[in-house]
């Protein structure tokens, strides 16, 4: 396991040093490489991290060609991960534990592909609950996680909890997660997170967990989303089209409809000709579905 730490920033400087000084005060011997990716900020990180890292042979710093939205600049580091695994983790947060060498004791000792541990969500006001722990299970097999992940909260939305395969990460990356009504998946980077997880656990056999916290997670108001609360159901959205894009069996039609929502379901699975919603007001819901599904 060679783990590629990847982080995507914009005008975070003094927490991705945080973030990077956290990774490296641990025994950081399973750490492949760390990237920073700085979508062209305006408080001179791209210099700023560049010059201070500088003799870190481990930490590289890239910008994309050009400003994006944040789901492109996590492309673009992804593009330049060379690792067998990936940890995205978020320019806000920062390791509590020896996440990355426990990953690799797990995957040495039990080969669990994906690794997945508790975090500990970090509030303005100091309250810090932990979230995600599985009590005394160290491993489950991954239809169990992926209906987990998908209908019970139970497992986290944020792929910064997880090391995940990259070959996985890399062709579950989703770029086409359309648009319904207010929802845009694609454009606030709620949902395809969640699909590289899911990604993974469609294309492997079991995950492992750590016992213990092994990231801060940060609730504040600038982060993607506590400033897209309204729109959560962007994960129902992106579940709904992954399950009927990989034709995944796991979850009953009825379970769908009562988490999803029958709007949601339909947009998927109904073949009637009624109009989608009003981005797609002159196309049928099937022509809709084989647009995205079939792609």
């Amino acid at each position: 396991m060679k783990i590629s730490v990847l982080i995507p920033t914009y005008n975070r400087k003094e927490l991705v040093c945080r973030a990077l000084d956290r990774i490296f005060e641990f025994d950081h011997r399973a750490v492949h490489e760390v990237i920073v990716s700085d979508n062209h900020s305006d408080d001179d990180s791209y210099d700023y991290l560049k010059s201070k890292y500088i003799t870190n042979p481990k930490i590289k710093v890239i910008s994309p060609p050009e400003k994006c939205g944040p789901l492109k600049n996590w492309k673009y580091c992804l593009e330049h991960a060379t690792g067998t695994h990936i940890h995205w983790h978020w320019s806000d947060d920062a390791l509590i534990s020896n996440f990355y060498n426990k990953a690799f004791e797990l995957y040495t000792n039990s080969a669990h592909e994906v690794i997945c541990g508790p975090v500990r969500i970090s509030h303005e006001d100091g309250f810090s609950p932990v979230f995600y722990s599985q009590g005394f299970d160290r491993s489950m097999d991954s239809k169990t996680a992926l209906n987990f992940l998908f209908t019970s909260g139970r497992l986290p939305y944020s792929p910064a909890a997880y090391i995940l395969p990259r070959v996985n990460v890399i062709k579950h990356f989703y770029e086409d997660i359309p648009d319904y009504g207010e929802l845009r998946p694609v454009e606030i980077a709620m949902g395809s997170d969640a699909l590289m997880i899911a990604g993974a656990l469609i294309e492997n056999s079991s995950v492992g967990f750590c016992d213990e916290p092994i990231m801060e997670f940060r609730k504040h108001a600038g982060s993607i989303t506590e400033q897209n609360i309204k729109s959560f159901r962007c994960y129902h959205l992106s579940f709904a089209f992954f399950i009927a894009k990989n034709k995944y069996e796991g979850i009953s039609k009825t379970e769908q409809k009562s988490i999803f929502g029958k709007d949601i379901y339909n947009l998927f699975n109904d073949d009637s000709e009624q109009p989608v919603n009003i981005e797609h007001k002159n196309e049928s819901k099937k022509s809709f579905f084989s647009r995205f599904i079939n792609s």
